[in-house]
């Protein structure tokens, strides 16, 4: 084989670029070229992710600095009572669990909020009177 004949072959082949750019902030992929790029990076789309990726930052910073406040606002009151209990004993020995009123649990600990109440259960006196209860619990259709 005459190695002019494959260069030129080669010389025809065009030059393709295989590769593809991921945008992990919009999560798609497209062609690695600077134009493919660039219009992505000006697009709505991709402006609007980068803007909801830092709202999203900027609010797990403040909740992260709210709850190290948090913290160090009841380790200073555990200190505050743990010292004023340590200064002054009072003829009661410490009981685990007691604190002095300005000093309760619910002042230390944020607890969540209380999960909503279950739905009612229809009985037989809500029900239209085409309905009847039976003794299982299953509901009859008289009509």
């Amino acid at each position: 084989m005459n190695p002019s004949s494959t260069s030129s072959k080669k010389r025809h082949d065009k030059w393709r670029n295989d590769e593809r750019h991921y945008c992990a902030t919009c999560n798609v992929w497209m062609g690695s070229d600077r134009q493919s790029i660039a219009l992505h990076e000006n697009g709505k789309k991709h402006k609007e992710n980068v803007e909801f990726q830092l709202l999203q930052r900027r609010q797990a910073v403040l909740k992260e600095e709210k709850d190290a406040k948090n913290l160090q606002s009841a380790l200073r009151q555990m200190e505050q009572f743990a010292t004023a209990r340590q200064s002054s004993p009072s003829s009661v020995p410490f009981v685990a669990g007691s604190a002095p009123p300005s000093c309760t649990s619910a002042s230390i600990i944020h607890t969540q909020p209380s999960r909503k109440q279950p739905p009612q259960v229809n009985t037989a006196k809500d029900l239209p009177s085409t309905t009847l209860a039976s003794s299982d619990g299953k509901l009859k259709n008289i009509s």
